[in-house]
């Protein structure tokens, strides 16, 4: 272990908590990505656009809402596996 290493300067646990704190980035970074689908999402509805802009505005924002919810999930699953394991 990297962490057990000696004149490492890293003390056991630590990268647990290195764990945690991608973890906490993570969920707010996917759901900060969510916030700006649903604010686009609001925004393509006030706008007036023609039936194509508005399915590959839509094609690109599932994609981007798709990957903030993976990115989410993945940092709460980081964030929970640090937190028990530590």
């Amino acid at each position: 272990m990297a962490g057990l290493a000696p004149g490492c300067g890293l003390r056991y646990g630590a990268g647990m908590v290195v764990m945690i704190w991608i973890g906490a980035a993570l969920t707010i970074a996917g759901l900060g990505g969510v916030l700006w689908c649903i604010r686009k999402a609001v925004w393509m509805k006030r706008t007036k656009l023609d039936d194509q802009a508005i399915r590959s505005e839509i094609g690109r924002l599932i994609f981007v809402n798709m990957a903030a919810v993976f990115a989410a999930f993945l940092g709460l699953g980081l964030l929970v596996t640090g937190l028990i394991l530590t």
